[in-house]
């Protein structure tokens, strides 16, 4: 076992020197054939309906998927991995312990984000494999539902297919929840995704085998045929654990599930049930056309996710915060709302000490305070620090894929617009005198709003058209798309600031305290916007924000400039 961040681990499979000793395979080719439960295994499902296949495995952990890839005889393996520590301990310390797969000829390894590696490649494959494609760690602390998880949305799953060969498999694998969760989730996203694609009947294209903990779903772009069927299900019934969950035409009694639920202390007939009411509830609702009811009805939250709102991992509702029994399964770190009890305390935490130490302090101001219009000076300075962390945000979320990194995404997207909103706040002052406050403002109270409405449109576009392009030059083209957009942002609070201090210089260090603590509101509250109406809904906000909090100034230059 390799440990990850503290909580996330990976296996490594053992072969022992016995066996490899006595190879009933002696090629080197065929090494991984010696080992027959690695074709007992949930990771071997795809392969059930697929010989010598080409191979992209996104997420290669110990390497188990590569292995399993090598074992059914794949004519080629491409391994994608994010994480370069990994694919160093994998490929050099513990090479020999795995029987180094990744010196195998058929294998390619390559060190990228994987979504953002297949949006600019061009080859197609006869299953990509995506095994539990996160990390505990972020899910722990509630990370997961503060940021995205681009791997698992609808806007993903199209870009699979697109490079799945016709009769390729997608095969995905998730936890198991009772009641089921996040492999629900990923049934309503592949039914939404296939019949985007013109499937009229995508429950015949999707199948879901499971062994208790984990689960994998089978993505086909045509229908399964019974061919095809028949082998899952002959494949599954060998192994210990593994078990149908959901196939087209597929029905058992409840003892056949006796395997998945042995760990749970659920009898086999109750188990049963929650198949019948979920899974199977699920594919009848589809099949019937009242798929939106049965989601809106279930318990849980399993609507599908896209681009725009990728919290894949926000299956709970806010009414599970307070619940007391929110089922089994999964992995241990999750099986509470930890980050909605995190996001809501957080927000009320910011929210009660703002109002304690800027509106409060309100209440005992003296006359000579109260003639300047404070209230117009608090909405200005709290909406500029809202409305500029929306869009931070916002375009940080733009260009995780763009920059094929989120670490990289973070420290590009911060940098450009840091520098150029330093620029702006330079050259701030020399604006105010050339021009003068009410011509600035109406300005800005016109035209600024359309500019921050204008990118939101503009970036998704400009993402897609350059995503081909090598990293440094798309460096170089994000400089160029976000700088105007920094200079702009960088006016508000310096001219702000001058006009307010003039008047009032007693208010400029409680403008400074509005303004960083509307960006610890904002940080949050952006983040519950976004998962309820998605981040374009964020950044458009943030041209409200702007409009009001000029709208307040020009009052205030207008009363006493």
């Amino acid at each position: 076992i390799i440990t990850i961040d503290g909580d996330a681990y990976t296996l490594l499979y053992d072969f022992p020197t016995p066996i490899k000793e006595k190879m009933k395979y002696p090629d080197p080719g065929d090494f991984y054939r010696n080992y027959e439960r690695i074709g007992l295994s949930l990771y071997s499902t795809a392969y059930h309906v697929h010989d010598s296949p080409s191979v992209l495995v996104v997420g290669l952990g110990g390497g188990t998927d590569i292995i399993t890839a090598l074992y059914h005889d794949s004519k080629s393996v491409t391994g994608v991995e994010i994480n370069k520590v990994m694919i160093e301990v994998t490929n050099d310390k513990f090479a020999y312990f795995i029987g180094n797969p990744y010196q195998d000829p058929r294998v390619n390894i390559v060190h990228s984000e994987g979504r953002s590696y297949i949006r600019r490649s061009s080859d197609k494959y006869d299953i990509i494999q995506m095994s539990g494609v996160d990390t505990w760690t972020a899910l722990s602390t509630g990370a997961y539902v503060l940021s995205e998880s681009y791997i698992y949305t609808t806007n993903a799953m199209h870009e699979y297919l697109d490079h799945l060969t016709d009769g390729g498999t997608l095969s995905i694998i998730r936890w198991l929840f009772w009641p089921p969760r996040e492999m629900l989730r990923l049934c309503t996203q592949a039914a939404q995704v296939l019949r985007e694609r013109g499937v009229k009947n995508p429950e015949r294209n999707i199948v879901v085998v499971g062994d208790g903990h984990l689960a994998s779903i089978l993505i086909k772009k045509r229908p399964l045929t019974w061919s095809e069927l028949r082998e899952i299900e002959d494949n599954t019934i060998k192994t210990e654990k593994n078990r149908i969950i959901y196939a087209p035409g597929f029905n058992a009694d409840h003892p056949y599930y006796e395997p998945v639920f042995r760990n749970y202390n659920i009898p086999s007939n109750k188990g049963k049930e929650l198949i019948d009411i979920s899974f199977k509830g699920f594919f009848e609702a589809l099949e019937n056309g009242t798929e939106r009811e049965f989601i809106r009805d279930y318990p849980y939250n399993i609507k599908p996710v896209n681009d725009d709102k990728p919290f894949f991992f926000k299956y709970y509702k806010w009414k599970h915060v307070f619940a007391d029994d929110i089922g089994q399964g999964g992995s241990f770190v999750d099986k509470m709302p930890i980050g909605l009890l995190i996001l809501g305390l957080s927000l009320l935490q910011a929210a009660f000490f703002s109002f304690l130490l800027i509106v409060a302090p309100l209440f005992f101001m003296g006359k000579k305070e109260k003639t300047y219009s404070p209230l117009n000076q608090i909405t200005y300075f709290f909406l500029i620090g809202t409305g500029f962390m929306f869009i931070e945000i916002s375009i940080i979320q733009q260009f995780v894929l763009f920059l094929g990194n989120p670490a990289d995404a973070i420290a590009i997207t911060v940098m450009i617009l840091l520098l150029s909103t330093g620029i702006g706040a330079l050259i701030s002052k020399k604006i105010l005198i050339l021009f003068g406050e009410k011509t600035i403002y109406r300005t800005l109270m016109l035209f600024f709003p359309l500019m921050v409405l204008f990118y939101a449109w503009f970036i998704p576009q400009f993402t897609v058209i350059f995503l081909h392009r090598p990293f440094m030059i798309r460096i170089i083209y994000s400089t160029l798309a976000l700088a105007p957009l920094g200079i702009f942002l960088g006016q508000f609070f310096p001219t702000g600031l001058t006009i307010v201090g003039e008047k009032n210089s007693s208010f400029i260090p409680w403008a400074y305290a509005i303004n960083g603590v509307a960006s610890v509101i904002a940080s949050i509250s952006s983040i519950i916007l976004a998962m309820a109406y998605g981040f374009t809904f964020v950044f458009t906000t943030a041209a409200f924000c702007y409009f009001i909090a000029c709208v307040s100034i020009y009052r205030f230059v207008q009363k006493h400039v």
